[in-house]
């Protein structure tokens, strides 16, 4: 019934359309680390089991607050976007603040960063980070960083330490990771039937 149940949840994914994000648990078929059950607080945030998936469309739509957001390919190189649509979810209470997002054209070639912005509610929590760029829901970049120690002196800190995005001050981590993106794998990434899809993936180690 499981397996039933997350054939159905994948197969939503790749038929939503590109201006939905999306949080949830992830699934065996998700091919990630086994689940966890959720909790619930009784608070605002919404519980999600571990390991926790984000999927955020790269695509022009709607973004979490309602207004409107351009295509990623559409910003211009060197300009830094942010993506705080996991920001309102939280996972064993550790949290993904606000991912941010940037390209750099080199010759056509494009070097893609993601930041994401990890905080916790508790003194310290070590996670597991994955991180990938889907194109037509496969796989065509993904890294992932294991054992990252998250919390500090204060709970709730994460280390981009911007109070405008909400999520508090500074000293935890946010990993970066590039990818490097040849100009004709980009196009065609752009040119798919669906905009691609950045997906984030969270897992509770201790």
């Amino acid at each position: 019934m499981n397996k039933i149940l997350g054939v159905a949840c994948l197969a939503a994914l790749l038929a939503a359309p590109p201006v939905v994000s999306q949080v949830r648990q992830a699934t065996p078929q998700d091919e990630v680390v086994p689940r966890r059950e959720s909790t619930n607080a009784g608070d605002a945030l919404v519980d999600i089991g571990s390991p926790m998936l984000i999927d955020i469309s790269l695509g022009e739509g709607t973004g979490p607050n309602g207004k409107p957001r351009k295509a990623l390919n559409a910003t211009p190189p060197g300009v830094t976007r942010g993506y705080p649509d996991a920001s309102g979810y939280r996972c064993e209470q550790a949290r993904v603040g606000v991912i941010l997002v940037q390209r750099e054209d080199r010759h056509g070639t494009q070097f893609v960063t993601v930041t994401p912005s990890l905080s916790t509610e508790r003194f310290r929590q070590d996670v597991n980070l994955r991180v990938s760029l889907l194109s037509e829901g496969k796989e065509v970049r993904k890294s992932s960083e294991s054992g990252i120690t998250i919390g500090g002196k204060t709970a709730g800190s994460t280390a981009l330490g911007v109070l405008a995005w909400g999520i508090g001050t500074s000293t935890a981590k946010a990993p970066k990771f590039e990818w490097q993106i040849p100009a004709y794998e980009w196009d065609a990434i752009w040119k798919a039937r669906q905009p691609p899809v950045l997906r984030v993936v969270l897992e509770i180690v201790l």
